[in-house]
This record gives C-alpha cells, sequence and structure tokens, in this order.
C-alpha cells in the first residue's frame, strides 16, 4: 500500500536505529570494563546496577535546607575536622614557645626505705627539694623561634578558613546542580509523554494515508531524542546527587 520509496527510507532508518543499538551496547561493556577496573573485579563481571539511589536523597527544595547542608558539611567533612585540628596544634605550639622564656619553677621529693619492710621506722629518709630556672641569654632565639610559630599559626588559621570557603562552595555548586537536574527530569519526563502522543496521533493519520512519512519518522525521532535526553537526565541526577551528599561528608 506504500511506494517503494517509502520502504526504503524505513529500511535506512532501521538501518540508524540498529547502528544506535550496536553503539549503546559496546558503550555499556566499556563502561562494566572500567567499573570493574575501578574496583579491583575481573573486567568481565556483570552487575545489577538500580535505577535510583539507595540512601536517601538529599533536600534541595529551599534556601533553609542549603543551610542545613552546610551546617552538615562543618561537622562531618573530614578534611575540615583535620584543617581546624591543624590550626589548634600550631595554637598550642605558640603558646609552648612562649613558655620557653619564662621562669620555671618545681617542686621534687625522694623517698628512701633501706629496711625489709616497706613501711618501717629503720633507715628511712626522705627529701623534698623546691628548683628553678630563668633562662639569662637566648633571648633571640626565643623570640625569632616564637615568630616562627606565629607565622604558622597565621597560616593554618588562613588554610583553614580557605578551605572552609571552599567548601562552601562545593556544597552551593552542588546544591544548585542537583536543583537544575531535578527540574530537568521533569521537563524531559513531560517531553517524552508528549513526544509518545503525538507519535500515537501521526501514525493514526499514516494508517488513513492522510500524511506522509516523513512526518512519521520525524515523530519517531522526537521521540528517540526526548527518552535520550531523559536518560541523560537521570544520569545527571544520580550524578548531583551523589557529588551533594559527597561534599557535605554522607560519602
Amino acid at each position: 500500500l506504500v511506494v517503494e520509496s517509502d520502504l526504503l527510507q524505513v529500511r535506512v532508518r532501521k538501518t540508524e536505529i540498529e547502528e544506535m543499538v550496536i553503539r549503546a551496547e559496546s558503550g555499556v561493556a566499556v563502561s562494566l570494563a572500567g567499573l570493574n577496573m575501578v574496583l579491583g573485579e575481573p573486567q568481565g563481571k556483570v552487575y545489577a546496577l538500580s535505577a535510583l539511589c539507595d540512601s536517601e536523597p538529599c533536600r534541595v527544595d529551599d534556601e533553609a535546607a542549603l543551610e542545613s547542608l552546610l551546617d552538615e558539611a562543618r561537622v562531618n567533612r573530614p578534611d575540615l575536622k583535620a584543617s581546624a585540628l591543624k590550626a589548634e596544634a600550631a595554637s598550642l605550639m605558640v603558646r609552648t614557645t612562649r613558655s620557653e622564656s619564662r621562669p620555671e619553677v618545681g617542686v621534687s621529693g625522694i623517698y628512701e626505705a633501706n629496711a625489709e619492710d616497706f613501711i618501717g621506722a629503720d633507715g628511712t629518709n626522705w627529701s623534698v627539694m623546691a628548683h628553678a630556672r630563668l633562662r639569662l641569654f637566648g633571648g633571640r632565639e626565643v623570640r625569632a623561634r616564637v615568630a616562627r610559630s606565629e607565622a604558622e599559626h597565621r597560616m593554618a588559621q588562613g588554610a583553614a578558613e580557605l578551605l572552609g570557603q571552599s567548601v562552601e562552595l562545593e556544597v552551593r555548586t552542588a546544591f544548585h546542580d542537583l536543583r537544575a537536574a531535578r527540574k530537568r527530569m521533569e521537563q524531559t519526563g513531560l517531553a517524552v509523554e508528549l513526544a509518545g502522543t503525538s507519535l500515537a496521533m501521526v501514525q493514526d493519520r499514516y494508517r488513513e494515508g492522510l500524511t506522509q512519512l516523513v512526518e512519521l519518522m520525524e515523530a519517531e525521532t522526537a521521540l528517540t531524542s526526548a527518552r535520550t535526553r531523559e536518560v541523560q537526565a537521570r544520569r545527571d541526577l544520580l550524578l548531583a546527587d551523589a557529588t551533594l551528599k559527597l561534599a557535605i561528608g554522607r560519602l
């Protein structure tokens, strides 16, 4: 019931679809091998991957959720903890170095028992001593060490502040990326629904001879493109969610 040119166009379209399937299958095999290499598993091992995140997704619906995520990052990020501990250690070093120029006073005691029994009145003696130490020379050396420790403390504090700002920027970026990914997911889902409805309408018209094959193929191409964008949007959504969880210290 159709001209031969329409049949030839359909066959050409079929070869294009088969080529797309071949490339997709090849990409899956290569990606699976790369995943196994990262995991240290045999590269031919096959996994049943979940389409959704196993853990609870992050809330990104309002600015209050952003502040909550920033607070979580400040508490959970191990690099922030390490940076704060380094700054604290540098502060302790400053106090320790400064104390070297101050006098030291101490008290010590000795108790000696020469009897067979540990507690007895025979052959026991004891002494108590007080001692003091005052540094008379080396003041310049101490001041130089204090200045160096203070500089190291300032550097540690600056590094901690810079890291905190970097973490905040990282969380904010991941937060907005996830929000955008969720909105894209909604839009691509709507696009697939609309393209499917449009294709069904064009198919009915083509069966009745009310339209040409070109319009039918264009509708099929539009649906394929919408489905491809939906898959990409889902991938971006999962990646953005994982990136945000990494930024706040959940991963």
